[in-house]
């Protein structure tokens, strides 16, 4: 009785530590994602002073067959992003780059903080029969902190 109660406990603990280990069943390959390539102007900003910025993002997405990418500034408060309203793209499942090209005034935070970008890749949300949409889960987002003249 012994022997069968050992093998049962280390047929137990055997089967705990495979699944505490985890085996690769490529669920952690789903992983949806957004990075800023580039920014220009990126450096020697004036503040106050109206700038065209392009801004090259790539992105991988996973998860969805479509999705949404936006770009904000946080210009107009120093811990809060303002999303630009005409600036909004569509990714599709897979890999892609989009390039953004939006026009702001540039604003120096000083001590408060800094000026910043941010990409946000979003789940695209439908309006279905006629239901207000939800709000769209965020799959990912980047920053890239802006500097200005000394």
């Amino acid at each position: 009785m012994t022997l069968k109660l050992n093998r049962g406990l280390s047929f137990v603990f055997l089967l705990f530590l495979l699944v505490a280990c985890g085996k690769d069943d490529g669920l952690n390959d789903l992983k949806d994602s957004i990075q800023i390539i580039s920014v220009n102007p990126s450096a020697n900003l004036e503040d106050g002073k109206e700038y065209k910025f392009i801004v090259k993002v790539k992105y991988e997405l996973k998860t969805f067959e479509k999705a949404g990418m936006s770009i904000s500034f946080n210009n107009t408060q120093v811990n809060s992003f303002r999303a630009i309203p005409y600036a909004h793209a569509g990714a599709e499942k897979g890999d892609g780059q989009h390039t953004f090209d939006v026009t702001l005034n540039a604003k120096d935070w000083k001590n408060e903080g800094q000026f910043k970008v941010l990409v946000s890749l979003y789940e695209s949300v439908a309006v279905v029969d006629g239901e207000e949409p939800k709000d769209p889960q965020l799959l990912d987002d980047d920053t890239k902190v802006l500097s200005f003249k000394d």
